[in-house]
């Protein structure tokens, strides 16, 4: 009893990542537009890279009759090296103005250790309204670029909106 008191206390006082919630904050929204699917195939295929390149990919949209939202959660994390770094995920919704529905959607942490391919998510309910109880859980974001049979293939973080 007495290790499982001082694993827990460790994990909550000294690991404050692993029970940090996630907080999308909306950066921008644009109407009648649509998500750039053409940059996120790019990124898929691993032919777009770079730090001003990814994010432009989830902040420029094209013309359309749907509203599309940019997020960014911010956190602290354990990086591929073993120290804490801040991270930066990134998330666009595109949604039906008429309706509420989430059309289509994608997620990325920017500064992830792998090819950049590797931890770019899309979403597959595409049946989730729009609303500001909406949880990142609720969208079951797959990677884009992994088979089902992968331990990363399913995005198994949390994460909700604020806007």
């Amino acid at each position: 009893m007495r290790r499982l008191l001082v694993l827990l206390l460790f994990t909550g006082l000294l690991c404050p990542a692993f029970a940090q919630e996630k907080v999308y904050q909306l950066q921008g929204k644009s109407e009648r537009s649509r998500i750039d699917t053409a940059a996120f195939k790019k990124l898929a295929a691993d032919k777009l890279q770079g730090r001003n390149a990814i994010a432009q990919a989830f902040s420029t949209q094209r013309s359309g009759r749907d509203e599309v939202y940019f997020f960014i959660a911010t956190f602290l994390g354990d990086s591929y090296d073993g120290t804490q770094k801040r991270f930066h995920d990134y998330l666009v919704l595109q949604v039906d103005p008429k309706t509420q529905r989430i059309t289509d959607g994608y997620q990325y942490t920017l500064e992830w250790s792998d090819s950049p391919h590797v931890d770019l998510y899309r979403i597959n309910n595409k049946t989730t309204l729009f609303r500001a109880d909406l949880t990142l859980e609720s969208l079951d974001f797959r990677c884009f670029s992994l088979g089902a049979d992968d331990i990363r293939y399913l995005l198994n973080e949390g994460g909700t909106l604020a806007f």
